[in-house]
């Protein structure tokens, strides 16, 4: 008895280290190195986001709405753990850009640019999130010569492609990667990059050019590279194909294809 319970002893360590080896040279996809994977979870559990407004009203938050929201943050949610107050959605009257082509607002309507607000909910202690995907072109830009693509001498509107950055042409890493860093260095530490399901497979409806796999990741790969440590990436709308293999990569968290609407 003592002799057949060694030998089945045997044989599961034997079938475990077989595992073992196994597994050790099958390759692994492993998450993007970044402040968020290293402590385990986002840098930002909670934190407050225009989208109820915007969402409710179809409309883009008014200015005078999001200071009432980051001071009411700062008073209320602030003790206890609120760190960050993001911007959403509803940007389709967003136009005005600087000469490299990147939003100076979150609208035309506002008065106030992306610096103003950083700094103002930076003396209250808060950070602030954008919502905006690099790989976005304005229409304004179509036809002005003097919009150009940072680090180069040439036209933005040379990447243009339906209101997408076109990766294959000269100079869209460089625009992308320039966006990035243009939010970076005004202190934003949150980006949250909407439809990206619609970069690598297209929207018939929304005339939205596919640009594929390889392409998408491509693009995902420069803004993961510009971001670094100092800017946390949410994907948002990711197709997720092979198990989200790009964008456990590339991303720090992921939203599902679907809005939280009324929460029905």
């Amino acid at each position: 008895m003592k002799k057949k319970l060694m030998r089945v002893a045997l044989f599961l360590l034997s079938f475990c280290l077989l595992c073992t080896i196994i597994l050790s040279m099958t390759s692994t996809v492993l998450a993007r190195d970044s402040l968020s994977t290293r402590k385990g979870t986002t840098l930002y559990p909670l934190y407050w986001t225009a989208y109820e407004s915007c969402f409710e009203e179809d409309a883009p938050l008014s200015e005078a709405r999001w200071k009432d929201n980051i001071d009411w943050v700062a008073d209320t949610l602030l003790p206890y753990g609120y760190s960050m107050v993001t911007t959403d959605g509803w940007i389709m009257d967003s136009t005005i850009t600087n000469d490299n082509g990147y939003l100076l607002k979150y609208s035309d309507y506002w008065q106030h640019d992306w610096q103003y607000w950083v700094d103002y909910a930076g003396n209250k202690g808060l950070d602030v999130g954008v919502y905006y995907n690099p790989l976005w072109v304005v229409d304004s830009v179509v036809g002005d010569a003097s919009k150009t693509i940072i680090g180069t001498g040439l036209r933005v509107d040379s990447i243009y492609n339906n209101g997408w950055v076109d990766y294959t042409k000269p100079g869209a890493k460089e625009y992308i990667q320039g966006y990035v860093n243009y939010f970076k260095d005004m202190g934003i530490r949150f980006l949250r990059i909407d439809f990206l399901c619609w970069y690598e497979t297209g929207s018939v409806e929304h005339g939205a050019p596919a640009f594929g796999t390889q392409g998408y990741a491509t693009a995902l790969s420069w803004i993961e590279e510009a971001a670094g440590d100092d800017m946390e990436l949410s994907l948002v709308m990711p197709n997720s194909f092979n198990h989200a293999e790009n964008e456990v990569l590339y991303g720090d968290l992921m939203r599902i294809d679907t809005d939280t609407t009324i929460g029905n």
